[in-house]
């Protein structure tokens, strides 16, 4: 927050609130049975939805190919050990 223009204080503040609202997360998580089957599905879409929507614009402002080619790579590897540890959870 600070690195976007806010000040120390909302910094802080949002970050007691983020604090306060994982310890509820985890505590409903366990009460409500919704909640524990489906709220990690829920929080990967929110993930995948800040990396679209703020990381993708990012590295297209900036026109060298080393930036593509880690963003790219990072999801390939991700991709790759995915299949690799397939086998090993079942």
């Amino acid at each position: 927050m600070v690195a976007g223009g806010q000040g120390r204080g909302r910094a802080i503040g949002g970050a007691a609130v983020l604090g306060v609202a994982t310890v509820l997360g985890v505590l409903l998580t366990e009460q409500i049975a919704p909640l524990a089957r489906h709220g990690l599905a829920v929080s990967a879409g929110v993930t995948l939805y800040v990396a679209a929507s703020n990381l993708v614009p990012e590295f297209q402002a900036k026109r060298d190919g080393l930036t593509a080619a880690a963003f790219f790579g990072g999801a390939l590897a991700f991709f790759l050990a995915e299949r690799a540890l397939e086998g090993w959870v079942r």
